[in-house]
């Protein structure tokens, strides 16, 4: 978990330079925008004359899903996959000598079985278990209810889950940004996630996506929402097949 600490009131805006005329703020502000680069221009530009953003959001059922399963495919799909590649090949190398074997002596044939078996149950719990725990997790999500604030600053995000305030600086490493769909998925620590509704985002949503854009930059991922994965070409092509809906939609009437 990154850095934690209490929010105060007067820690959400600067207040340096209270003293200064008008005039000389505009100096320095001049001054300290030619000390920039590019991306830190463009950041500043996007948040304007306030400084900072503010944004309150609960999440539903449906938004904590996307986010969830956002988090399994970005984070996770690879090493499950490459479990499912390992254990096809255990059950392939099993298959022959299981069945060349079980001539000769029956144990060998049921320990083939009982390999195979376990590996195929093996890559049926790397898939649906996380499936369950998503489903799981995105109801309690949403039950709870819970109140949530984001705020954007000129060098961090700081997001409030309850009374639980975690601190995201754009130069921490491990920080990235996901944008697919309907959420903004922050991950930092490798695996630790916060989920962003960018329905709560309203019209601040390309101000929001602008500055961080700018601040993370390749670190600030836009995922397609029509890029088809390995998987879903393998579910498709066992599935319904298109040209039948097709055909029922031109012909309602069968």
């Amino acid at each position: 978990m990154e850095e934690k600490k209490d929010r105060t009131t007067e820690g959400n805006i600067p207040q340096q330079g209270e003293d200064l005329s008008e005039q000389d703020k505009e100096i320095l502000a001049e001054i300290d925008r030619e000390d920039m680069d590019e991306m830190d221009k463009k950041a500043q530009d996007a948040l304007g004359a306030d400084e900072w953003i503010h944004v309150n959001f609960t999440l539903d059922y449906d938004t904590a899903l996307e986010g969830l399963k956002l988090a399994a495919r970005m984070l996770l799909e690879s090493q499950r996959s490459l479990q499912t590649v390992a254990f096809g090949i255990v059950i392939i190398t099993f298959i022959w000598p299981a069945i060349s074997g079980g001539w000769r002596d029956p144990a060998i044939l049921i320990v083939g079985i009982v390999i195979i078996l376990a590996c195929i149950y093996g890559i049926y719990a790397a898939w649906h278990f996380p499936k369950v725990h998503r489903l799981q997790n995105a109801r309690k999500m949403a039950d709870a209810q819970t109140p949530w604030t984001m705020e954007i600053f000129p060098d961090h995000v700081m997001v409030r889950e309850g009374d639980e305030t975690t601190l995201l600086e754009f130069t921490n490493k491990s920080f990235k940004c996901y944008d697919s769909g309907n959420v903004l998925l922050f991950v930092y620590n490798r695996l630790d996630i916060i989920i962003v509704p960018k329905a709560a985002l309203g019209e601040q949503e390309e101000r929001v996506r602008s500055v961080l854009k700018a601040k993370l930059m390749a670190k600030y991922i836009t995922i397609g929402t029509g890029a088809v994965r390995f998987w879903d070409k393998v579910k498709n092509r066992f599935g319904k097949h298109p040209g039948k809906d097709t055909e029922k939609e031109n012909n309602p009437n069968g």
